[in-house]
């Protein structure tokens, strides 16, 4: 998956439907709960990222940039 962040820096929210779902990047790897969660050490810089996804099931990813 890739993300473009356009301005701050800000962190990826998930939502996944099944259970060992993972998501790696940067040489990291967060294993995500089943529902809503939010990775706030996995932070994006200004620029392209890409998020390695592992897993079966529906995921769904939203990006919020960070704000003052």
């Amino acid at each position: 998956l890739e993300i473009f962040v356009t301005a701050m820096r800000g962190y990826p929210e998930f939502d996944a439907g099944a259970p060992g779902m993972t998501v790696e990047y940067d040489g990291e790897t967060w294993t995500l709960p089943v529902g809503e969660s939010t990775c706030f050490g996995l932070v994006l810089p200004h620029g392209d990222s890409t998020l390695t996804l592992h897993g079966s099931g529906s995921l769904t990813v939203k990006y919020r940039e960070g704000a003052l």
